[in-house]
């Protein structure tokens, strides 16, 4: 077996919120990459079904983007990132970028 992810994948457990048919959700995002995330909420979701996902990752730090579903459970999904900005991009970058810092430190 190959292993397929090229990014790393950081568990945040934020609050977030996700845009489909009008309609919004509560969510929580459970970990996310460069580009994609696993996030679990009250709602079921169907593989190729497209959403905006809205979390705050820090203070100052707004991740806004379109996240295709990939794969599906009964309480959660992983999704790849299809649409960000490229100012939302850079703060997922930096939020990341910190994390790592923060959690294994160089020196």
């Amino acid at each position: 077996m190959s292993y397929k992810r090229q990014t790393i994948r950081l568990v945040i457990e934020r609050h977030g919120e996700l845009r489909r048919r009008g309609r919004t959700v509560a969510c929580t995002v459970v970990d996310l990459s460069e580009t994609g995330v696993r996030v679990r909420a009250g709602s079921a979701f169907t593989v190729g079904e497209e959403l905006q996902l809205t979390c705050h990752l820090a203070k100052n730090r707004l991740l806004e983007c379109t996240v295709e579903v990939t794969h599906a459970t009964a309480s959660s999904f992983g999704a790849r990132i299809t649409d960000i900005s490229p100012e939302h991009l850079t703060q997922l970058k930096q939020f990341i970028d910190d994390l790592i810092a923060m959690n294994f430190p160089t020196a």
